[in-house]
């Protein structure tokens, strides 16, 4: 990983660390998801850096509206869908697409 990183990804790497979630994926998918823009929105309504659903978001208990609460909710959701899937081929597209898809 480049030792240059904003505050946000920094923000990113921590919070994967401690969640055991791997840093390079979660900020793989925040790039893709939304450059790392907090404010970006969805077309389908989805929000913040990992484009998380506020009822996804509200169902992990964090904010998507919140840079640290969208940063905890999208790589809490990530690990979930590791750990439901058990490979990140299938845990990235269910993050994508929905686990049921």
């Amino acid at each position: 990983m480049s030792a240059i990183l904003s505050a946000t990804q920094q923000q990113i790497v921590s919070a994967a660390i401690a969640a055991g979630v791997d840093p390079a994926i979660a900020l793989a998918v925040a790039q893709r998801e939304s450059n790392f823009n907090q404010g970006a929105i969805g077309g389908s309504g989805e929000v913040g850096i990992f484009q998380l659903m506020p009822a996804t978001a509200a169902g992990l208990g964090v904010n998507a509206y919140d840079l640290s609460g969208n940063i905890q909710g999208g790589i809490a959701y990530l690990g979930q869908q590791y750990s439901r899937f058990g490979n990140w081929n299938d845990a990235l597209a269910a993050y994508n697409w929905g686990p049921e898809n």
